[in-house]
C-alpha cells in the first residue's frame, strides 16, 4: 500500500509539470548545490512566450527585457495581442505570475517548470549581471 501511494505521488508530480528531481538542499548532490534555481513560465501561444524568473538573483526575463520587475504596457508583444499590462516581479508567487500572464495574453493556463541552471549558463543568459555572481 505504501508503494502504491509513492507511485501515485510520483505520477501526480509528473503530470503537474514540476521537476520531480527537486530535493531539499541538504539532500541534493554537491553539483546541484552550485546551481541556481529557476522558474520557467510558458504562455502556450505560437510561438510561445517564455518568462524566466531567477528569484535568488532577483531577475525576471521576458523577451529582450530583464530586470527585477517587468512592467510592459503595449498592445502587441512578440506578435501576440496583449489585453492588459504585462507585470511580473521576481518575488511574485507562482499563482500571481500565472494570473498576470493569463490576463495579459487572454489564455486559460500557463505551462510551468522548475529547474536549475549553472552559474556559467546564468552568465550567458544575463551577461550584464555577471558581477552579481
Amino acid at each position: 500500500m505504501k508503494d502504491l501511494a509513492l507511485i501515485f505521488g510520483f505520477a501526480v508530480a509528473l503530470l503537474s509539470g514540476t521537476n520531480v528531481n527537486a530535493m531539499p538542499s541538504a539532500e541534493q548532490p554537491a553539483d546541484s548545490r552550485n546551481r541556481i534555481p529557476i522558474d520557467l513560465y510558458i504562455v502556450r501561444l505560437e510561438p510561445p512566450v517564455k518568462v524566466l524568473v531567477v528569484p535568488s538573483k532577483e531577475i525576471v526575463k521576458i523577451g529582450k527585457f530583464a530586470d527585477s520587475e517587468i512592467n510592459i504596457d503595449c498592445k502587441n508583444f512578440e506578435g501576440h495581442p496583449v489585453y492588459s499590462l504585462i507585470y511580473i516581479r521576481h518575488d511574485m508567487s507562482l499563482n500571481d505570475i500565472v494570473d498576470s500572464l493569463c490576463e495579459s495574453f487572454d489564455v486559460e493556463g500557463i505551462e510551468y517548470h522548475e529547474d536549475y541552471i549553472t552559474e556559467e549558463t546564468f552568465s550567458k543568459i544575463f551577461p550584464s549581471f555577471k558581477r552579481k555572481l
